[in-house]
């Protein structure tokens, strides 16, 4: 099921909502064979390829809730949750689910159950969960020192990929 391990891998709040419901022994079954086979996501670095399943635009609006609803100024996307784009410009995103952003989802999980949640466009999602305007920056710090690790020939000792996927 390619599917649920790459939920429970995707990070964020995708991963948080597939703990809900996801048996988390689906985490080891590794990539799919589409996904071995370059069918999927292919990632290239340090002249390595890493390959991995991907979960479509549709599985990720089925993860978080999402629904096409008209208005009045035409169809709008909205969500229980946000969708990855918001969560990725949100406050809480620090690449690293923490202590708040439990909070945050027990709270938003309980204002569901009790009514008084609301659907949310994106942009409702960006707003409601801005939090801090440092967290962009932080993240763009933390990508560029990742980067700049996995592309020195340090990481060239720590990464193994099959000579069948170095191109």
């Amino acid at each position: 099921m390619p599917n649920a391990r790459r939920a429970l891998s995707f990070g964020g709040i995708i991963t948080r909502l597939a703990k809900d419901t996801l048996d988390a022994s689906s985490i080891l079954n590794g990539p799919s064979a589409a996904a071995l086979a370059g069918k999927q996501a292919t990632f290239k670095s340090s002249g390595y390829a890493w390959v991995d399943d991907t979960l479509s635009e549709a599985e990720l609006d089925l993860i978080c809730g999402t629904y096409l609803v008209p208005m009045s100024n035409g169809p709008a996307l909205v969500s229980w949750f946000p969708r990855p784009n918001a969560w990725a410009s949100s406050g809480l995103d620090v690449h690293q689910w923490n202590v708040e952003c439990e909070d945050w989802f027990v709270w938003h999980r309980k204002e569901i159950t009790k009514d008084k949640a609301q659907l949310k466009h994106s942009n409702a999602w960006r707003k409601d969960l801005w939090f801090t305007q440092s967290a962009p920056e932080l993240i763009r710090k933390m990508d560029a020192a990742s980067l700049g690790l996995l592309e020195s020939s340090f990481a060239d000792s720590l990464l193994f990929a099959p000579p069948s996927l170095v191109q």
